[in-house]
């Protein structure tokens, strides 16, 4: 039980480092103007993920949705670093 404990405290502290660190990268590159709904627009697609995991778990099983959400975020991550390596700072973007 105790390190069952301990993975998840882990977990969850890795989980709110990564979600704090992407809402904070949004805010960075979001013009000032539009901040307010691209900040809301990006808290909206990461709960329709949750619920969207929560969904495909009860439908297909929890391994099966972890795999499925697993192979979209390492997809959409692949596509972010192409568009990084691609684009860089150009366009606007702020450092």
């Amino acid at each position: 039980m105790a390190l069952l404990l301990i993975g998840t405290d882990i977990t969850g502290v890795a989980t709110a480092l990564g979600y704090r660190c992407s809402v904070q990268k949004v805010n960075e590159i979001a013009p000032d103007e539009q901040r307010a709904e691209i900040v809301s627009s990006y808290l909206i697609a990461c709960y329709c993920g949750v619920i969207g995991v929560g969904l495909v778990s009860k439908a297909m099983g929890a391994a099966t949705a972890d795999a499925i959400f697993a192979a979209i975020i390492a997809t959409m991550a692949t596509g972010a670093l192409i568009v990084e390596l691609k684009v860089g700072n150009r366009g606007g973007v702020r450092n």
